[in-house]
């Protein structure tokens, strides 16, 4: 019995190890099996969606879509504002006009963006004009306001030799960036949301504001002097066509474009109460 004894005690010192060995071995294989079958089966990443949800296509049908907004009502008489400090009276004036509304023959309205609120097809986003470099010059947002493709960033200078300070704001009014421009040809590059609008103010010069507006879509214009506006090789279809401006607030129409004709416009806005 004590020889069966020891015999079975050297059995299962010698057998255990090499069993656990194998069931170890096995039991890494199966989970380098799992893995590579979760690997091999996992979906590649989706690519991103169009800014928006906008795709580009070739626009061979288009027509086009021209107009003019104004003003319902008598326009209010431009704001003055008397510039208060001798030492910015040299680059600014002694008074300056607010930009804030500006209203010009037979009531045009100037600075009010006009675009496609429903088009998901059309020409790229690259065909939009090149935005402008706003420049802060003789104490005034030049332009009072600039269109900008989704994606691409804020470019700020300063042709004025005194302090500015750029204060961006978010449509909600929480703050985007506030940065000094104290020099003379300062130069400046912020990124920017990407849609909507967002509102720049001089916390120096309380005057000083301009809006930038960030589009999804090549299909979105800011009026002249006139009043006018126009959007090419627009594809077929029935739109809402929006005018927007920071003072008036918003105002839609209907329009229906046909290929190789031109729908003309008049948008009328008015003041707040």
């Amino acid at each position: 019995m004590l020889h069966h004894a020891k015999a079975l005690r050297f059995r299962i010192r010698v057998v255990l190890p090499v069993l656990l060995t194998i069931l170890a071995v096995a039991g890494c294989g199966k989970a380098r099996e799992t893995e590579r079958e979760s690997t091999t089966s996992a979906p590649p990443p989706a690519s991103p969606p169009p800014a928006g949800g906008y795709e580009a296509v070739e626009v061979k049908d288009g027509g086009a879509i021209e107009g003019v907004v104004l003003l319902e009502g008598p326009p209010p008489a431009p704001a003055k504002i008397r510039v208060a400090r001798p030492s910015d009276q040299t680059v600014c004036g002694m008074e300056k006009t607010s930009h804030s509304l500006r209203v010009g023959s037979g009531g045009a309205v100037r600075d009010v963006v006009v675009h496609l609120e429903d088009i998901h097809r059309g020409r790229p986003l690259s065909s939009l004009s090149p935005p402008p470099l706003v420049d802060q010059k003789e104490c005034q947002y030049d332009p009072h306001v600039a269109i900008y493709a989704h994606g691409v960033p804020l470019e700020l200078t300063s042709s004025d030799p005194l302090l500015h300070n750029v204060h961006a704001y978010l449509k909600g009014g929480e703050t985007l960036f506030n940065a000094a421009m104290p020099r003379r040809g300062m130069k400046l590059t912020k990124p920017l949301p990407p849609s909507g609008q967002v509102s720049l103010q001089c916390d120096v010069h309380s005057w000083m504001n301009a809006t930038v507006w960030i589009s999804p879509h090549p299909y979105v214009t800011s009026t002249d002097e006139s009043g006018r506006f126009a959007l090419a090789e627009v594809p077929p279809g029935k739109y809402t066509l929006k005018a927007w401006h920071p003072v008036l607030g918003e105002t839609g129409q209907e329009v229906e474009v046909r290929t190789g004709t031109t729908a003309s416009l008049t948008l009328r806005m008015s003041r707040r109460p």
